[in-house]
């Protein structure tokens, strides 16, 4: 299992191996070799090769590797003579999820920044830093080099750590855009997606052709024949989403992914 949450629910299903009616039987829960629970169950009516599900204590998890076993014994008071298939483990992992709000505008010489990850299925080109060019705020932004990644099709993910959403109204995801395509060529394009499981799945959130997100100021060509990087704050675009029906989850994922198409640069900021 994967999972942002603090805890995860435990319910077992306790199966009688034995010829006897299982009518008790201690249950002990532990989490990486630390006993979590013990629970003596009482009033059992199972039957020889029977089952019935129990409802154990939530397990606390931490922050990483999760390796959970759950064993029983003294079946109906006595010691198991067959103890071989008296446990059952299950692993997993919990994601940091960190306090919002997040900032980040790529300032830091390290890429991807802390927590986040870069996701870039052909090892080709994909998301990286560069300080070239004029940047929304600060020197350094995020982009990927479209003009010269030939490979059409492909898509390149970056990724922020996973975030505790806590008590909200509203919640929203904003960033700043620059955009150049090439002329004759396919425009890149460009989407938004968001994981509430700490990334086991996402849903997009905003698809679009660069061009028409974000090319600015108004009236500026959507093409050109160099590689672009941009040359005035002005041409930044700010896009701002509303997700709001996503703080029921209680935890969030954000995914940039860039789509390309062997156009031109795009860029992102804070």
């Amino acid at each position: 299992f994967v999972t942002c949450d603090p805890t995860i629910p435990l319910t077992v299903t306790l199966r009688n191996a034995g010829s006897n009616t299982l009518t008790s039987a201690i249950v002990i829960v532990t989490r990486n070799a630390t006993v979590i629970e013990t629970r003596s169950l009482t009033g059992l009516n199972i039957p020889s090769l029977g089952t019935q599900n129990i409802v154990l204590n939530a397990v606390p998890l931490v922050l990483g590797a999760n390796s959970i076993q759950i064993c029983t014994s003294q079946p109906n008071g006595v010691a198991d003579t067959d103890p071989s298939n008296d446990c059952a483990t299950v692993t997993g992992t919990r994601g940091a999820g960190g306090a919002l709000p997040l900032v980040e505008g790529f300032e830091g010489a390290t890429f991807p920044p802390a927590g986040w990850i870069r996701n870039n299925p052909d090892g080709g080109i994909t998301w990286q830093r560069t300080t070239t060019g004029v940047a929304h705020s600060g020197i350094a932004k995020a982009f990927v080099d479209h003009f010269n990644y030939a490979a059409a099709g492909n898509t390149d993910d970056i990724r922020t750590p996973p975030y505790a959403i806590g008590t909200a109204d509203s919640l929203w995801v904003s960033f700043w855009g620059a955009y150049r395509g090439y002329p004759g060529f396919p425009f890149d394009q460009f989407q938004v997606m968001v994981s509430s499981d700490c990334g086991q799945t996402f849903q997009v959130v905003y698809n679009a052709r660069n061009d028409t997100a974000f090319v600015a100021p108004d009236g500026t060509s959507p093409t050109t024949t160099a590689g672009y990087y941009p040359s005035a704050v002005d041409q930044w675009v700010k896009k701002s989403l509303d997700l709001s029906n996503f703080i029921s989850a209680g935890n969030i994922q954000v995914q940039f992914r860039a789509i390309n198409q062997f156009g031109n640069n795009m860029h992102l900021d804070d």
